[in-house]
């Protein structure tokens, strides 16, 4: 087609049609140009080189032949363009409509097979869980039917232990008792011997027993003698490192407090005149646990001087708490649930005696009697003691415990 036929054409207003003018310029074209003018709203000649559909080297040519331009301004489209772009509108429509209605029936279908697998999954999740609660209640009847299996053979082994045990301290029981009695036998007979001896030395030439044949007398005087030096060495050895045979002794083993055991073992050492050598050894033959495991860690000469290790026991084993510290805890001590008025009682005193000191007897008594008034766990019974105005801490305890008898009594109650 002659370009004089066709003028020259606005690239930036031509319809569709009117570019298939253009030389060289088809259908595919002229929507590609039409696609990339809606996008930049205004072309040049690079924009329609940039077009893949046909060569980049027609362009020049036809611009300075003057068939087209690119002059700017808004086009009219034709009705011809404007009736095509409106039947492809509606073609791409129908389109979207036959997609979309694709996409409802594919969307039904996936939520028909959603709710299918949400029943069955449901229903596997139901079975599932009856037969774990199946399973468990099985597991817990057969624990519960083996702990009673468990607890019945433990009750009868417990009983037949109990059983033995029963025998043992009676056959213990039994053989203690004869040796109680060959001991008082024995003991009888010594008396009779000293009795016989001190008749003797009173009566001498028998004035009151059978006279008895004399045996000879060199010999027995030399056993005699043999035998009071033996006796004598004996004695003098066992004075100096034993001493006189004391009572058996208690134990210390550090978890208790010194002071009880050592007040005791004092009187027991001047009742038998020990040495601080003889002291001593009977201390340390009383250390057991962590009081032994602290005797060997002190050094050898402490070791050796009764006095100097007695101190140092006392000062890691004696009281733990300074008097103040005392006198505060005694200011709002109170009774365990578990604890007698018995043993609260003693607690009460023994805190007294530690946190007073220096304070004379008669104040210690009126302190430890309001601690322990204050403490107790029943208020009434306590309240009932203190209005009889205690003298001292024995007396209300005493007093105490009748007000708590007459609860019991009257009012029923168990425990104070």
């Amino acid at each position: 087609m002659a370009t004089s036929n066709i003028g020259t054409i606005n690239v930036n207003t031509a319809s569709k049609e009117d570019l298939k003018l253009i030389p060289n310029v088809g259908d595919k074209t002229a929507l590609a140009i039409l696609k990339l003018r809606d996008e930049k709203r205004s072309l040049d000649i690079e924009d329609l080189k940039s077009i893949s559909t046909i060569p980049n080297t027609v362009w020049d040519p036809l611009v300075d032949r003057g068939v087209m331009t690119f002059e700017e301004g808004l086009g009219v489209p034709s009705l011809k363009d404007t009736i095509a772009q409106i039947q492809e509108l509606q073609k791409v429509v129908a389109n979207k409509d036959v997609q979309i209605s694709i996409k409802q029936k594919e969307i039904q279908s996936y939520q028909q097979e959603l709710q299918v697998q949400e029943q069955t999954l449901k229903q596997q999740f139901k079975e599932q869980i009856n037969n774990r609660q199946h399973k468990f209640q099985s597991e817990l009847d057969d624990t519960k039917t083996n702990y009673e299996t468990l607890i019945k053979q433990e009750e009868e082994s417990k009983k037949d232990e109990i059983e033995k045990m029963k025998q043992k301290l009676f056959d213990q029981d039994q053989k203690y008792t004869g040796k109680m009695a060959q001991m008082e036998q024995k003991i009888q007979q010594l008396e009779e011997d000293k009795l016989s001896k001190q008749v003797d030395k009173l009566a001498p030439q028998g004035i009151y027993t059978a006279r008895k044949p004399q045996p000879n007398k060199t010999s027995d005087n030399e056993t005699s003698k043999k035998h009071t030096n033996s006796k004598s060495n004996s004695d003098s050895e066992s004075s100096d490192i034993h001493g006189p045979s004391p009572p058996k002794m208690a134990i210390f083993d550090g978890k208790d407090d010194w002071r009880p055991f050592f007040t005791q073992f004092s009187h027991i050492a001047r009742r038998y005149k020990w040495t601080d050598e003889q002291k001593l050894y009977k201390l340390i033959e009383c250390l057991r646990d962590k009081a032994l495991k602290y005797f060997s860690s002190r050094l050898a000469s402490d070791q050796t001087n009764f006095k100097q290790i007695s101190a140092e026991l006392d000062e890691r084993f004696g009281k733990k708490d300074l008097p103040h510290i005392i006198r505060r805890q005694l200011q709002d001590i109170k009774q365990g649930p578990d604890e007698t008025i018995e043993e609260f009682a003693d607690k009460i005193q023994e805190m007294t005696t530690d946190g007073y000191p220096d304070t004379p007897d008669d104040c210690r008594q009126t302190v430890s009697i309001d601690a322990f008034l204050l403490g107790c766990l029943n208020k009434q019974a306590a309240l009932t003691a203190m209005d009889k105005n205690p003298p001292s801490l024995d007396t209300a305890v005493q007093n105490m415990k009748s007000a708590l008898t007459n609860q019991r009594f009257i009012l029923g109650v168990k425990k104070g």
